[in-house]
């Protein structure tokens, strides 16, 4: 996945606010390797960089329900019943992805919300 949002906000630029990790960049007191010196230009920030290509594998709790009918009867009809249940979307992402989402279909983040988190609670009778 390329992490465009991570480029736009590791760029130096007076036009928006940048990323603290440009505290790590390089400089004569700070030889780092994994973000570049500072320049007074921004032309370069329409390029692409491999340092923001990253593994964007994921593994997503994505929906689980929970549900206990109730032995008990409400009518004298057949087969009356209530559930009761909880259902939960988007509640769990394990991944090493430094975006907010890896589920991105173009393959580029630019920045998109992530999905989500939805619980809903209720009752199903039937009678």
């Amino acid at each position: 996945m390329y992490n465009s949002l991570r480029q736009r906000l590791e760029t130096p630029s007076t036009s928006y606010n940048v990323s603290t990790a440009l505290l790590n960049r390089w400089s004569e007191s700070n030889p780092s390797n994994t973000i570049p010196k500072a320049h007074a230009s921004n032309n370069y920030t329409n390029y692409l960089d491999s340092r923001f290509v990253e593994d964007a594998s994921y593994l997503r709790l994505k929906n689980v329900t929970l549900s206990y009918t109730l032995p008990i009867r409400i009518s004298k009809t057949q087969n009356p019943r209530l559930r009761l249940f909880i259902s939960g979307q988007n509640l769990l992402t394990l991944t090493g992805y430094k975006g907010y989402d890896p589920e991105v279909a173009s393959g580029i983040d630019s920045g998109t919300y992530p999905t989500a988190r939805a619980y809903t609670v209720g009752v199903n009778i039937t009678y």
